[in-house]
């Protein structure tokens, strides 16, 4: 299986970057092929991992320059991906203006979108041209939140929440990670809150 992923940056410290990070190895580990499409210039230490694993990762670096230009760069380049036959597009949605994307996959000829929504606030009026572009050109409609879900898509059966979605095993209790950061911070035998 092979997905494209639609990502600002692969940059580690964002929360829709760390998701893409988590929803990359997990795929990866499974033999799910994901190749990336960034948005901006950014892409971090990330990259030459993904690279390693056999991914492709092409940017966009001028695409919050003029939305306009951004968008027909985009569908530009994932109407030259269709050729690699990717099962799925990942797009994730963090304002409204980013249903676009959704829209440039559809004309550029995906039909298997996926959206995951990562905002609870917006202009509601504006929403409902969201909702129903969501609606009719997308396969599953991911969200963080209830209240994301509500803002981004109507109710439907293809709505699937998604609460942090973030390997909890990379944050787990410590002892050893305990004792090592309290020596570098010369913190041995003091009380820490926090």
């Amino acid at each position: 299986m092979k997905i494209l992923y639609i990502v600002y940056s692969l940059e580690v410290g964002g929360g829709v970057e760390n998701i893409a990070n988590n929803f990359f190895s997990i795929l990866n580990d499974n033999n799910i092929r994901c190749d990336f499409i960034l948005l901006s210039n950014k892409i971090g230490s990330k990259k030459l991992d993904v690279e390693k694993r056999g991914s492709e990762v092409s940017k966009i670096d001028t695409f919050y320059e003029n939305i306009i230009k951004g968008n027909y760069k985009l569908y530009k380049t994932l109407k030259h991906k269709r050729k690699l036959e990717y099962d799925a597009i990942h797009i994730n949605l963090t304002c409204g203006s980013d249903i676009l994307l959704v829209l440039a996959a559809y004309l550029a000829g995906y039909r298997n979108i996926i959206t995951h929504a990562h905002t609870n606030g917006g202009h509601k009026i504006a929403f409902y041209i969201v909702k129903f572009i969501a609606y009719l050109l997308t396969k599953k409609q991911l969200a963080c939140s209830k209240e994301a879900s509500n803002l981004y898509y109507f109710p439907a059966k293809k709505n699937v929440i998604i609460p942090n979605f973030f390997d909890i095993e990379k944050y787990s209790y410590n002892e050893k990670i305990r004792e090592n950061i309290r020596m570098l911070y010369k913190l041995e035998n003091k009380k820490v809150i926090g």
